[in-house]
């Protein structure tokens, strides 16, 4: 039988403004968001009281002088506030305007916002990782606004500008921005053969050393939003490099395509024997390297894996790949590879808003590993923009230029929610009028209204280990599926005190019928290796024989009025 898997601001007493200064480990990133308020006082304690406060005020006139007082107080461009992975966010409404909250974070769907005590001011608690950066916006009476109070902004290709949250553990290495200590490489516009494209040569070039080049498609891109110029400029000085850079236009690319002419072609028969004969470089593929973000990606590593004796080196930035990738990847037995070693690759991309072909990248990292090819890779607490793409750059160059990063390769994918801050990445996208699904403190409501299934992750996982802590608050049945090669399903039944194992939804694998338990209130799985051990009532009920491997997809079931609680998943797969 198929079964179809749905996947389906900041208000602060005054005894804060007093001595509040911003101490953030990015304090050149983060002017404007106040995100060290002292340990010794509780920020959302203090909003609490605060809108009690104003609730018990007698006129609407004396709230909004309250709020005008705080407000000036604070200071402008000290907004949103931010504890720990606690975030309030304010604004103030013209009398019949509406307003609604969009972010990175809930992959810009519109959120409502919560109106204080009948007056003009409007707030929104976010809980957010402490690694975590992301970008926002108000709609408000459809027209996308940023926040006033927040001098904090971003260039946004899409927006123009966002406001921006700097959480209090995030790390930048500041790398795109200007700085006068270094000096600047300059960029020269040439044109070949009708394409124009701009070459940037470092500080210190000269003809005496041989130099690797980095070609980047949509480079036009890189120059205007992530200010690359700047992060070659501090690569090059602090490591004594002269790397060149090579920036095809995302117009040129498209009048490429409308003459019929591909990128490969374009690279091997013009751009590099152009650069190569005009300047001092490393004119081989391993002192090339192919840059690309988002949808350039795949042609990047298309272009390398089809010819790794023009170019061996990839840096992918939130990468959307295609089946088509995987397979070339997979039958890549290329003469042109006489070993492993001749394809270097670098992958970074965010964990918020992701897209549905990052489980692609995934599966890519798989056969990078299998094929001994060298690789790096990371997800970073931020969002697939422009924004997240500059900060990272500068690791996947380290990496390729000078086979050094400060980050931990990523040998394993790690999915886990704890619940406690406001966004699950688990559900986010969920579209389905049969789950209601509520947001608890340390954990999240589901409230089946019709039988219907819950994707707990759009990932695909060979082998795994498992960790899911469920509390059941009636009891209605629940169900528990591994779907691959080997399907497996968990079914138990607290009003028949009954937990069954299903192999290939007919074979009965496992039965245990727990009398000694006067009622079932929570179930907890640990899958790891060949075994799967249940606790019922934190209680280990047994270990049964299990398989965890061949692209499983994990999800759950809740028939009619099933009500159940989720505390936390852990899922962890090694790729190699």
């Amino acid at each position: 039988m198929k079964k179809k898997l749905i996947l389906s601001a900041c208000i602060l007493l005054f005894i804060l403004v007093l001595g509040c200064k911003d101490t953030n480990v990015n304090p050149a990133l983060n002017k404007g968001n106040n995100s060290a308020i002292s340990e010794n006082i509780n920020l959302l304690k203090e909003f609490n009281n605060f809108k009690s406060k104003l609730k018990q005020s007698s006129s609407i006139e004396s709230k909004e002088e309250e709020i005008d007082k705080m407000i000036a107080k604070i200071g402008r461009g000290n907004f949103p506030l931010i504890q720990n992975n606690n975030v309030i966010i304010i604004y103030r409404l013209e009398e019949g305007e509406n307003i609604t909250f969009i972010s990175d974070l809930s992959n810009w769907k519109e959120q409502k916002m919560n109106r204080l005590a009948d007056t003009s001011l409007y707030y929104l608690l976010l809980q957010v990782p402490k690694k975590a950066r992301f970008e926002y916006k108000f709609i408000v009476d459809g027209k996308f606004i940023n926040d006033p109070l927040n001098n904090n902004k971003v260039k946004s290709k899409v927006f123009e500008f966002n406001s921006q949250v700097i959480m209090p553990e995030y790390k930048s290495r500041k790398y795109w921005i200007e700085d006068t200590r270094f000096a600047k490489g300059k960029i020269i516009n040439k044109k070949i053969d009708e394409i124009n494209l701009s070459i940037y040569l470092p500080p210190k070039y000269s003809q005496d050393s041989r130099n690797s080049v980095l070609y980047f498609i949509g480079g036009n891109q890189y120059l205007e939003y992530a200010k690359i110029n700047n992060t070659l400029d501090k690569l090059n000085d602090q490591n004594s490099l002269n790397t060149i850079g090579v920036f095809i236009d995302s117009k040129e690319l498209a009048s490429l395509s409308k003459e019929g002419i591909d990128l490969e072609y374009f690279l091997s028969h013009q751009i590099i024997p152009y650069i190569d004969n005009n300047y001092n470089t490393i004119a081989d593929a391993k002192g090339r390297t192919l840059v690309a973000f988002n949808e350039y990606a795949n042609l990047a590593a298309s272009i390398v894996l089809k010819k790794p004796n023009l170019i061996s080196n990839l840096i992918l930035q939130s990468p959307v790949l295609s089946d088509e990738i995987l397979l070339l990847l997979e039958n890549n037995n290329s003469k042109d590879i006489k070993n492993s070693k001749d394809i270097k690759v670098y992958l970074d991309w965010g964990e918020f808003n992701k897209k549905q072909g990052i489980n692609n990248n995934l599966e890519f990292l798989r056969r990078l590993e299998e094929k001994g090819y060298e690789y790096k890779a990371q997800i970073n607490l931020e969002a697939n923009n422009w924004s997240s793409w500059r900060e990272n750059i500068i690791d996947g160059l380290e990496y390729i230029l000078l086979d050094k990063g400060n980050f931990n390769n990523l040998k394993k994918m790690i999915i886990k929610e704890e619940f406690d801050g406001q966004y699950s990445n688990l559900f986010t996208e969920i579209n389905n009028e049969n789950l209601r699904i509520k947001k608890l403190s340390g954990e999240y409501e589901l409230n089946f209204r019709e039988t219907t299934f819950l994707k707990l992750s759009y990932y695909k996982f060979r082998e795994f280990d498992l960790q899911l802590d469920l509390k059941l608050i009636n009891s209605k049945p629940i169900a528990l599926f591994l779907t691959g090669r080997e399907n497996y399903t968990v079914v138990i039944n607290p009003a028949k005190k009954d937990l069954s194992i299903f192999e290939n939804e007919e074979q009965k694998i496992y039965q245990n019928k727990i009398n000694n338990i006067s009622q079932i209130d929570s179930l907890r799985l640990f899958a790891k290796g060949n075994k799967l051990n249940l606790f019922i009532n934190e209680q280990e009920i047994g270990k049964i024989d299990f398989a965890t491997d061949n692209s499983k997809y994990i999800s759950l079931m809740g028939v009619k009025d099933s009500k159940i609680k989720i505390g936390g998943i852990y899922i962890e797969e090694i790729l190699n």
